[in-house]
């Protein structure tokens, strides 16, 4: 059975929805309100209005798939057009959690992920600069920021799991810092130019 949430609207969910029936894969479609039942209920039929809907959309597999059949189903769906931003496989650790609390979690690690990245991303790119090019002073302030960023980052990765979880509460202001740092630097380039 896959279970589908909040997929898109229009011709590429009806493309999906054709897709699976073509290849008689069991599906159904479920409810926005849906979201506070737990993966076992949802795939045991609860559909009725749990109160709670939640933002993301997802494609959740009973446990009878396997993570390769999984893989290769949801390249098939892409070719539809159809996205879901989270897609679920139902394992003995996640049937008895609630649709919702999953769904948090996991945009919440793709959040963290795309933060992480960017604010690679910003230091790779004051790499590339070149300190005589710019301002003293806002070449310090960006110094600070990239510094803090750095001890983020090596606290992030480090033994102490109390450091780590500072850190990850840290990573999107240290990005953000960075990052205003950075454009106040590349909007004044001082006398030097």
């Amino acid at each position: 059975m896959i279970l589908l949430y909040k997929p898109a609207v229009g011709e590429e969910r009806d493309l999906a929805l054709a897709f699976l029936s073509r290849v008689k894969l069991a599906h159904r479609v479920l409810p926005d309100e849906a979201a506070g039942h737990t993966l076992g209920a949802l795939m045991d039929g609860a559909e009725g209005d749990s109160g709670l809907a939640a933002e993301a959309s997802a494609i959740i597999f009973s446990d009878d798939f396997t993570e390769e059949d999984v893989r290769r189903i949801l390249d098939l769906i892409m070719e539809t057009g159809l996205r879901f931003q989270v897609p679920i496989l139902l394992t003995a650790d996640n049937r008895d959690r609630r649709l919702a609390d999953i769904l948090e979690e996991i945009t919440s690690q793709q959040a963290f992920i795309g933060a992480l990245a960017h604010l690679q991303q910003l230091i790779d790119a004051v790499g590339r600069l070149n300190e005589k090019d710019y301002d003293p002073d806002k070449w310090s302030e960006l110094k600070i920021a990239i510094a803090d960023a750095n001890d983020s980052l090596a606290d992030l990765v480090g033994e102490d799991a109390e450091a780590a979880a500072r850190a990850r509460d840290e990573i999107v202001p240290r990005r953000d810092a960075l990052a205003r740092s950075m454009e106040r630097l590349l909007s004044y380039r001082g006398p030097k130019q």
